[in-house]
């Protein structure tokens, strides 16, 4: 049997949106979505990862304000599933998981 493994955070919700928008709206420095070209790059904005951290469980918190990466994509992941067993993955902190199963 085909095992297939998608993360949360990137993959199906496109947490980064809501982010930005709490960082812009606690920030003088403007953000966007094209803005994010590295994966650490919440280090050019001068936060710490705590900070960051903060932001992105701040955010599962609004989590019907996070959208999906692109659109149709419960049909996708149904389909994904009728190829084998299919597991959704994430390394959330246990604080945002109630979150996080109501999003998905």
């Amino acid at each position: 049997m085909l095992r297939i493994a998608l993360d949360v955070d990137g993959v199906l919700a496109d947490t980064m949106r809501t982010w930005i928008s709490l960082w812009n709206r606690s920030s003088d420095q403007k953000l966007s979505y094209e803005d994010l070209s590295e994966w650490d790059f919440w280090r050019r904005l001068g936060i710490s990862s705590g900070e960051f951290m903060r932001l992105m469980n701040e955010a599962w918190r609004l989590w019907r304000r996070i959208p999906e990466t692109e659109p149709n994509l419960s049909e996708k992941v149904s389909r994904l599933k009728s190829l084998g067993r299919l597991d959704i993955l994430t390394a959330r902190p246990r604080g945002t998981e109630k979150y996080t199963l109501k999003w998905l």
